[in-house]
């Protein structure tokens, strides 16, 4: 099955890509494989197995194997993210998973596009649109928290310097309206 969609940044990629200061970067990403995944903590270690991905050991912070992360956003829900091809085969996977518990796995990929932001004044930018706790700005962490009044999931892969920032789609152009607006104060 091929699948058409367009990214809701496409008329601002332009502007978006074009911002690029000395100390700091904006990009979109746009869509991106996003998996809910809701399963009972008895079931975690044979997910791990299963799967070969290390589950979280505390609710906001991410791990990563090749090109996947496993957001701990709940005590039952997590967040996979892969690329938007291969989430068919991921989703097969993990219902072939002999799992004690119930499950579900939801695709939730075209909910949030993703704008990746990296510089020195990443930390910055961030915490002049929202309230952010600084443990939120190590490796492996993420929050799901408000930035400019938009529900936002943010992903920090660099410390203090790399974060990937998961918007509603219908809220993308006026985040990042407000990111480049905001950037330009930096």
């Amino acid at each position: 099955m091929v699948e058409n969609y367009q990214e809701p940044l496409i008329i601002q990629k332009k502007s978006i890509e074009q911002f690029d200061k000395d100390n700091l970067k904006i990009r979109s990403v746009g869509f991106i494989g996003q998996l809910n995944l809701r399963l009972s903590n008895p079931d975690f270690n044979l997910f791990s197995k299963y799967f070969n991905i290390n589950i979280p050991k505390k609710i906001n912070t991410f791990t990563s194997v090749n090109n996947v992360q496993l957001l701990f956003l709940g005590p039952d829900e997590f967040l996979l993210i892969c690329p938007v091809d291969s989430r068919s085969k991921i989703i097969e996977k993990i219902k072939n998973i002999p799992f004690n518990y119930s499950f579900d796995i939801t695709d939730v990929s075209f909910n949030r596009v993703v704008i990746e932001i990296s510089g020195k004044k990443c930390d910055e930018l961030i915490l002049s649109i929202a309230s952010i706790p600084k443990n939120s700005f190590i490796a492996g962490s993420c929050i799901q928290s408000q930035m400019a009044n938009t529900q936002v999931i943010m992903m920090c892969l660099d410390d203090n310097y790399k974060y990937k920032i998961l918007v509603r789609s219908s809220f993308s152009e006026y985040f990042s309206d407000v990111l480049i607006d905001q950037a330009d104060f930096i």
